[in-house]
C-alpha cells in the first residue's frame, strides 16, 4: 500500500534494493525494523503488537 503510492514510476527492483539499503543502514545504526501490513494491524492486531513486542525485547527493552 505504502510504497505502491510512494514509488511510482520507479522499476521495482531499485526500489526493493533501496529499501534494503535503508534497512541495512538502520540495522547498523542500532534500529530495530519492524513491518507490517495494513491489513494485518485490522484483522490481526495482536500478531502485529507481538513482532513490535520481540523487536523491542531484541533491542534490549524489558518485559
Amino acid at each position: 500500500m505504502d510504497g505502491a503510492v510512494k514509488y511510482r514510476g520507479e522499476r521495482a527492483d531499485q526500489v526493493r534494493i533501496a529499501e534494503k539499503l535503508r534497512e541495512i543502514a538502520l540495522a547498523d545504526a542500532g534500529w530495530a525494523v519492524v513491518r507490517w501490513m495494513p491489513t494485518e494491524v485490522y484483522r490481526r492486531p495482536g500478531v502485529v503488537l507481538d513482532r513490535i513486542a520481540r523487536a523491542l525485547r531484541r533491542q534490549g527493552w524489558p518485559g
